[in-house]
């Protein structure tokens, strides 16, 4: 059965079960990143001040994705959050929050896009991304630790 999003939401205020909900969804980043967790909640902040953008995707009320993106003083647009549930994948949810975070990025004039994701992933997030004209363009190892290598996506 393909379960349709109730929406795919921008969000600019982000109430305490929300808040949860998120940090729940991304429960991997401080293992997976050093300091996730306090870069989540910096990140979280920002989108609340409007220093960055975040889109929440929801089925049958509950939280299965989040993307969320900064725009950099050199005036790219980095999406530095894009994931979708395990059990709610291959149901066009990355394409919807991917295309949603283009269209800020061409609104708001960011000559580039950027995106970077572990090497473990890489066969999941890669064929998204080159489907919407993103290169690979370097492996940039041990970035979070021994073994811990992140690809490097550009859209010009």
């Amino acid at each position: 059965m393909i379960r349709v999003p109730d929406s795919v939401q921008p969000v600019s205020e982000i109430d305490q079960a929300t808040r949860q909900e998120i940090v729940d969804l991304l429960y991997f980043l401080p293992v997976l990143y050093p300091g996730g967790a306090e870069w989540l909640t910096k990140r979280l902040i920002d989108v609340e001040r409007g220093r960055a953008w975040a889109d929440l995707v929801r089925v049958n009320g509950e939280l299965v994705g989040i993307s969320i993106a900064l725009k950099k003083p050199s005036g790219r647009l980095k999406i530095s959050t894009l994931f979708i549930a395990p059990e709610a994948r291959s149901h066009g949810y990355g394409s919807a929050l991917l295309d949603r975070m283009l269209k800020r990025a061409a609104e708001s004039g960011a000559p580039e896009v950027y995106i970077t994701g572990a090497s473990t992933v890489r066969a999941q997030l890669e064929p998204l991304l080159s489907s919407r004209d993103f290169e690979r363009v370097a492996l940039e190892q041990g970035r979070y630790g021994p073994g811990r290598d992140e690809d490097i996506y550009v859209r010009r």
